[in-house]
């Protein structure tokens, strides 16, 4: 189902005015944050644009007719939020420019020199020296990962800890049977277990199992997101999802006055936000600066058994 299909949002009138389609995979709230805040950022830089929403369900027949509109209206700028929406109109319409955001991978937007984007990635650095503050005596972190999808991931990390008094741990793990086995050395081996996005690892299927395990081996978890520290993570970093929706106008204004997409390398949010489990803290018996607490977005007191 097509949950809007050509929402007409006037930002004033002009001759020839220049148009903005954005396309979305799907209208959950971070979606929807990130899409109204581009527009209305647009909407107080450049009235006379023309914005056009568009929200796919997946679905080939109401792809086809978003895509048979968007022919007939012939955008100037496509904004595609997720990474399989992206591909889907980069493949589509080649030729126009284009503004990603919503991905993890800069390889979602190919190739192309006509698309650019912010990637929902936070740089291993900031990541590491949040990591940090929140356990000042951690020195081994460990990583698990799927070779095939994040070495390079792994290696950032690594070039990332030289200088910062930490060594980074890497344990493959290339298939679901691997990871109980690979736990178990880090609990042997390091003071931390770090995540990040790699479904070999990190799924539904696993998530439990590695929130016991981090628990009952009273090693600190850093999470992928909040939700994995509402259900035990000790804390993990996310993004405002409405300062990401800015940052992506910004980029697009810079598109419309002139400036290739090419000439515009990709982003990555500018806006860190986070949030902590004070249950995992305690249960840990570790000790959170009060500043970490009072600054972080959500602060959780729950956890799983």
């Amino acid at each position: 189902m097509l949950l809007t299909l050509s929402i007409l949002v006037p930002i004033g009138q002009a001759e020839d005015p220049q148009r903005v389609a954005v396309i979305s995979g799907q209208g959950s709230d971070p979606y929807r944050q990130t899409a109204d805040a581009f527009v209305e950022h647009l909407e107080q830089e450049r009235p006379e644009v023309q914005v056009e929403c568009y929200v796919l369900d997946g679905e080939a027949f109401t792809t086809r007719r978003a895509f048979q509109k968007l022919r007939q209206r012939r955008p100037s700028l496509l904004f595609t939020l997720d990474s399989t929406t992206t591909r889907k109109v980069l493949a589509e319409f080649p030729d126009r420019s284009l503004i990603a955001s919503m991905i993890v991978r800069a390889d979602s937007l190919g190739e192309s020199a006509q698309a650019t984007g912010v990637l929902l990635r936070t740089p291993a650095v900031t990541q590491l020296e949040w990591l940090k503050r929140f356990l000042p005596d951690a020195r081994r972190v460990a990583v698990l990962y799927n070779p095939s999808l994040n070495r390079q991931r792994v290696d950032e990390l690594t070039r990332a800890a030289r200088g910062m008094d930490l060594e980074i741990i890497a344990f493959p793990v290339t298939s679901i049977k691997e990871l109980p086995p690979a736990l178990e050395k880090v609990g042997h081996q390091a003071d931390v277990l770090f995540g990040f996005p790699d479904k070999t690892v990190y799924s539904g299927r696993t998530a439990e199992g590695v929130l016991l395990w981090s628990i009952r081996n009273r090693v600190p978890f850093v999470g992928l997101s909040s939700v994995w520290v509402k259900v035990g993570a000790l804390y993990a970093l996310d993004w405002d999802y409405r300062d990401v929706g800015r940052q992506c106008a910004g980029l697009a204004l810079r598109i419309l006055a002139g400036t290739p997409p090419s000439k515009i390398s990709h982003r990555t949010p500018e806006k860190v936000l986070y949030s902590v489990n004070l249950t995992t803290a305690e249960q840990m018996e570790l000790e959170i600066d009060p500043v970490l607490i009072d600054g972080a977005a959500t602060v959780f007191r729950s956890q799983i058994r």
